[in-house]
Parts: C-alpha cells; sequence; structure tokens
C-alpha cells in the first residue's frame, strides 16, 4: 500500500501549527489551534486506519502493530 506523503506533510503543518498556538496563544492568527488538534487526530486516525486494513489479512498483524505503537510512545 503506497504511503501518502502528502498526508504526513499536512500532519506536521498542523502539528506545527498546535504548537504555535500552545507558544503565541496571544496573537490573532494562532487562534484555529483547536481545529489543528482536531485535523491531526482526524488526519492520524485516517493513516493508521489505512495501515490496518491494508494488512489485516497478515497473521498476528495486530499483535505487531500495537506493539510498534507501544515502542514508538
Amino acid at each position: 500500500m503506497r504511503r501518502v506523503s502528502e498526508f504526513d506533510a499536512l500532519r506536521g503543518l498542523v502539528a506545527l501549527g498546535v504548537l504555535l498556538f500552545h507558544l503565541r496563544a496571544d496573537e490573532g492568527w494562532t487562534h484555529f489551534g483547536m481545529t489543528g488538534v482536531h485535523l491531526f487526530l482526524v488526519l492520524s486516525g485516517f493513516l493508521i486506519t489505512k495501515i490496518a486494513i491494508g494488512h489485516v489479512d497478515s497473521p498476528n498483524f495486530f499483535r505487531a502493530f500495537y506493539a510498534r505503537r507501544v515502542l514508538r510512545i
């Protein structure tokens, strides 16, 4: 399954926007911080679901999938 690098880039930009929101909450242009949080969560959920659906037939996929997620944290 092909990785959608555009979504990864958008997710990175949104994360940067949320970070800037927290650093400069008094500025007028950063009032979209919560929108960025929601967009980040939606994109992350989409990307993780796409990976899971693409490999659902693999043996022990979910065990390996969750083990990788735990190691990332």
